[in-house]
């Protein structure tokens, strides 16, 4: 009784050991178990004695069947491990195309025709500054000439005028005196007399004294002649400023005409540069999606492939191991319970022994499952940090360029730099605020000056100014967060 207490006990250990095999075979290679199957060692037991009601071919044929899989099952476990293969080869593949790569690492390039513009305006800003002209020496010249010239004055030995009839009144004298002289001598007989040469002296000095009578005349002649070479000089010199504030007004008007068209250029090439730009991003998301997607297919294929195989496997390797299990038990039941109990410690050893080993080729498959789903894992991880690791680089590179060339943020509170990736759309209160703010040109003009609040502040960079009158606009209630983003991303990105 005692015989058959401890069979029954090592029956029932046998019992839990057997069906244990076959959950821990699914994905191993069972070929160290083939040779450990025949419980027991048949050949040894064989040597010692004949296997009572059990014929010899039929006991080795149930002992000696090794597992394999069917022609199915292989085909479905090359068909899952082509399926990995592909997963693998997408996983460790290029995401995003290399046009795309270069558009998002390309840097906004001046025009040339803008860069012409700004010296062409350096130029014409430095000749307005100056205030010169074709005829700046002209008028300079002239108005020294009215501002330095001689106030009038007469000198009768110096106008010719009054010098050419005295000297006619002077010839006529000499001749009228000469000839009261004459005429004088004549009455007296040919001799000269103390009257002749009176008479001759009073007509001479007539002549003289009617030369002299008509001097102020001479002194207004000078002094129109005066009056008419000022009034040349000034008519010449209103005549100059004339030309010269119309050409200084032509360099004006051409100065802003290329002004304009040099800031039209440069915001059309930027706006266009910013719209490739934005296209790149919107490409790359796409890009990244479409590859995550196929990534996903992928491994839903490969799940289906791999579980449809792993399931195939088990069901023809149980259904081996059932037919082995059925051989060992008609065995022991054919065979008297005095051989059973003196081998069967010998035959759960044996099968303790395949278990373990079974177990461990099973925690080694699934260990290196578990680490090839942990690597694929790691690496999509890896892949997607490091494409926001060169985003922030971006970013933080952006930021401080932008702090090196004139500091950030005002006293507005604190937007600018803001604004992250998410998805912002334009509305009536961002179109309003944009109407409100000044140009950058206009706030460059002012001296970088602007009233916030009713007070005048001076700022570093035009950043700080936008930055002031969102947060205004913020305080007044006048913005949402959508509108704020947008502000932030349209000025500051």
């Amino acid at each position: 009784m005692a015989n058959n207490k401890n069979t029954i006990k090592d029956e029932e250990k046998k019992n839990l050991i057997a069906p244990a095999l076959a959950p821990a075979a699914k994905n191993i290679d069972t070929s160290s178990l083939k040779g450990n199957v025949n419980v027991g060692n048949v050949e040894k037991e064989k040597e010692k004695s004949n296997i009572l009601g059990v014929d010899d071919d039929t006991y080795n044929d149930s002992f000696n069947n090794k597992f394999s899989q069917s022609i199915d099952s292989v085909a479905a476990t090359d068909k899952a491990k082509k399926n990995l293969s592909n997963l693998e080869s997408l996983v460790g593949g290029q995401i995003i195309s290399d046009d795309v790569m270069s558009a998002l690492g390309s840097q906004f390039v001046v025009p040339e025709a803008v860069t012409e513009a700004d010296a062409y305006l350096s130029q014409q800003l430095e000749k307005i500054q100056s205030g010169k002209t074709t005829y700046s020496d002209q008028v300079r010249d002239m108005m020294d000439k009215i501002m330095n010239r001689d106030k009038f004055s007469y000198d009768v030995d110096n106008d010719q005028l009054f010098q050419q009839a005295l000297a006619s009144a002077m010839n006529s004298g000499k001749q009228a005196m000469q000839d009261t002289i004459g005429q004088a001598s004549a009455l007296t007989g040919g001799y000269g007399s103390t009257y002749a040469t009176t008479a001759a002296n009073q007509t001479y000095n007539a002549f003289i004294e009617d030369a002299y009578d008509n001097l102020p005349q001479y002194y207004q002649m000078a002094m129109e002649a005066y009056q008419m070479e000022g009034d040349e000089m000034y008519r010449q010199f209103g005549m100059l400023s004339e030309l010269d504030d119309k050409e200084f007004n032509r360099n004006v008007t051409a100065y802003d005409a290329t002004y304009q068209h040099r800031n039209q250029m440069y915001n059309e090439a930027y706006t266009q540069f910013r719209d490739n730009k934005n296209d790149a991003f919107n490409m790359a998301n796409l890009q990244l999606n479409e590859h995550g997607q196929r990534v996903s297919d992928a491994t839903n294929l490969y799940n289906a492939t791999s579980d449809y195989a792993d399931k195939m496997y088990e069901r023809e390797y149980n259904s081996w191991l059932d037919s082995v299990n059925m051989a060992m038990k008609k065995a022991e039941f054919l065979n008297s319970d005095a051989w059973a109990n003196k081998n069967f410690d010998e035959s759960v050893r044996q099968y303790e022994k395949n278990y373990s080993q079974t177990e461990d080729h099973f925690t080694r498959n699934q260990e290196f499952q578990d680490e090839w789903n942990q690597k694929n894992f790691d690496e999509g991880v890896r892949q997607y940090n490091t494409s926001l690791a060169e985003q922030k680089r971006q970013f933080d590179a952006t930021m401080a360029q932008r702090a090196a060339s004139g500091g950030g943020g005002g006293s507005g509170g604190g937007y600018y730099g803001g604004g992250g990736g998410t998805e912002v759309s334009e509305s009536a209160n961002t179109k309003a605020f944009n109407t409100s703010i000044m140009s950058r040109t206009e706030f460059e003009q002012r001296g970088k000056k602007a009233s916030i609040n009713g007070k005048t502040q001076v700022y570093d960079t035009y950043q700080q100014y936008v930055d002031d009158k969102i947060g205004q606009w913020d305080k007044a209630g006048n913005l949402t967060e959508n509108d704020i983003a947008y502000l932030v991303k349209y000025h500051f990105s």
